[in-house]
């Protein structure tokens, strides 16, 4: 794509066509792009328009539409119409060269650059419907902005208060986007969430096209990762890597898995029968709902690691008392002791007194029963 980065306006006070001159005029970024299509529709579509809208109605084009419009069209469509709607009035002598709009955002959002040729010097400045703070290092110049100088305006211009300050006006937003979960297929989106528009630059607007591509194209370079079987790299965001290496990797691994279950096998039932008596033994191990259940089971995992890596290292079941250490999540990692020599009585112990509470008294030995002749 060839974009003369060189070239630049005659004045801001005169527009290359007729469109952009009304749009100038338009904060709200809706009603700007309803005025578009309705100046520069054709066809079935131009017909459409004429029979359904008729005529633009001069409160369409005012520079700020007025509060009922706002909330009528912003309850009854959607928020994103009050988009730009709230940016600072435009006085004279003043005019927008350049919009950053977040079509995404839940507002609708709007910031906009803005010149003022003052004392022989096109004064810039940025403003947003937050009265936030920008800082943009060209502050002014004799004649318009060339293409090139704009972009860099907008690369380079910084929000202090922004989370992204330094990453430009608009990749600032891409990059927060990206934070905020971006998962696969999700780059396009994270672009999509603020693009540039100029009516006095018509080529702007494709030169972040492009920026936006080779955005994309970096950030999928930047998380690409190194297969550890054969070297080569993939994007572990888009792609499910297969190699040679790794297959062979994976039909080795459940080959030993296969072969340590088998060895494990006789002694599975041992094994079962431990951990049930340490359920019953430890107040803990069962849980209850949620996380609590989940860090039971995380225990739970580890003991039996524990009596499977015992039996396959010595053929027997752990004697005395052990420690392990386990981890829930990213939690630090927490000790509890098992003694394996008492576990089995104490189990039994416990589940002969919950049997005990549990057996029903026979109706004829309820003395209650007897006194009040009610069946219990």
């Amino acid at each position: 794509m060839s974009i003369d980065l060189k070239w630049r306006p005659e004045s801001y006070s005169d527009f290359h066509d007729p469109v952009a001159l009304a749009l100038n005029g338009i904060q709200g970024h809706m009603r700007r792009e309803m005025v578009r299509d309705m100046l520069t529709a054709e066809g079935e579509q131009r017909e459409f328009y004429d029979n359904v809208l008729g005529s633009i109605e001069p409160d369409i084009l005012k520079e700020r539409a007025d509060e009922r419009s706002i909330y009528r069209m912003s309850n009854f469509d959607s928020p994103v119409w009050m988009g730009g709607e709230y940016l600072p009035e435009v006085p004279p002598g003043e005019v927008e060269i350049a919009r950053i709009v977040l079509p995404l955002s839940t507002l609708g959002d709007v910031i906009s650059v803005r010149a003022r040729l003052r004392s022989g010097r096109y004064r810039y400045w940025v403003v947003d419907e937050y009265e936030s703070e920008f800082d943009i290092r060209r502050k002014s110049s004799i004649r318009p902005l060339t293409l090139g100088q704009l972009i860099d305006l907008i690369q380079t211009g910084s929000q202090p208060d922004f989370t992204h300050d330094g990453d430009g006006l608009v990749e600032g937003f891409w990059n927060v986007e990206l934070e905020d979960g971006a998962g696969p297929g999700a780059l396009e989106e994270c672009v999509r969430f603020a693009h540039v528009e100029s009516d006095h630059y018509p080529e702007l607007a494709a030169w972040y096209e492009e920026r936006g591509r080779q955005w994309r194209i970096e950030r999928v370079r930047d998380r690409m990762e190194e297969c550890s079987f054969c070297g080569g790299d993939y994007d572990p965001c888009e792609e499910d890597h297969e190699c040679e290496e790794g297959k062979a990797w994976e039909e080795e691994r459940k080959r030993r898995e296969q072969e340590i279950d088998t060895l494990i096998a006789p002694w599975a039932n041992e094994i079962q029968q431990v951990i049930n008596d340490w359920r019953t033994v430890d107040p803990g191990a069962l849980g209850a709902n949620g996380m609590c259940y989940s860090a039971a089971r995380a225990r739970a995992n580890t003991l039996e690691r524990f009596l499977r890596d015992t039996v396959l290292a010595e053929d027997a079941m752990p004697t005395g008392v052990h420690t392990l250490e386990w981890r829930f999540v990213s939690s630090p990692t927490s000790p509890f002791s098992v003694d394996f020599d008492s576990l089995a009585d104490k189990a039994r112990e416990i589940r002969k007194k919950l049997d005990e509470r549990s057996t029903p008294i026979p109706e004829e030995k309820n003395p209650e029963s007897a006194a009040t002749g009610e069946t219990p």
